[in-house]
């Protein structure tokens, strides 16, 4: 048998042989690490980033513009100029031709007016007139009876229109406006129009019912 001095030394070198052992299955079976290095080409590859540059590969496409281009109010060099709208040119005096209206008190008026019976007379009417001779006007013939409306662009001199019906019976008067737009519009179907100074049927006592008549 064993002294208890012996035991405890043989249990001591069995301990440190099992510490010895596992010291060295331990050393045996560890890997060195090599520590990591950043940019190195072999280990760490570097990602290519392509770099476009806009003189390159960018091309300088010119802005398109349609139709007018309105520039900000105060810049320099680039304020719009607004060109007004050339006056319609008035048209030569229409040959005169003798008329009258007979009042209903049996009165006759008598006139000396233009007559306008194409499409271009008409259309240029009494624009750019700034007067008319006394007891004179301008006479529109049409093609047939309607209800033609009337405007005052580019006619400074300001007008009465009598709407006149087929059998020369004056059935609408109205007052028209120096440069007005606005559309006068015939209450009644007529065949003529006359145009006139403004009030110059209320001078002679023309009313509603009044006979016109064109001498040929």
């Amino acid at each position: 048998m064993l002294n208890r001095v012996g035991l405890r030394f043989l249990n001591f070198l069995l301990v440190f042989s099992i510490i010895l052992i596992t010291f060295t299955a331990c050393g045996d079976n560890t890997t060195t690490v090599p520590a990591t290095t950043t940019g190195v080409a072999s280990n760490t590859p570097t990602p290519t980033t392509s770099v476009t540059t806009a003189a390159s590969s960018t091309p300088t496409v010119a802005p398109t513009t349609t139709g007018a281009v309105s520039s900000p109010k105060g810049a320099a060099n680039n304020t719009p100029t607004t060109i007004a709208a050339t006056p319609t040119t008035g048209q030569v005096r229409l040959n005169l031709t003798p008329a009258r209206i007979r009042k209903a008190n049996g009165e006759m008026v008598n006139m000396s007016i233009e007559v306008a019976r194409t499409d271009e007379e008409q259309g240029t009417g009494l624009m750019g007139r700034a007067s008319l001779p006394a007891d004179s006007g301008m006479l529109f013939v049409f093609k047939s009876t309607g209800r033609v409306s009337f405007w005052m662009k580019d006619t400074p001199l300001p007008l009465s229109i009598a709407f006149i019906a087929a059998d020369g019976k004056i059935v609408d008067i109205q007052d028209m406006q120096p440069f007005s737009e606005q559309s006068v519009i015939p209450r009644q179907d007529h065949l003529y129009a006359l145009e006139v100074t403004q009030g110059y049927f209320n001078q002679k006592g023309i009313k509603l019912g009044d006979v016109f008549t064109l001498e040929n």
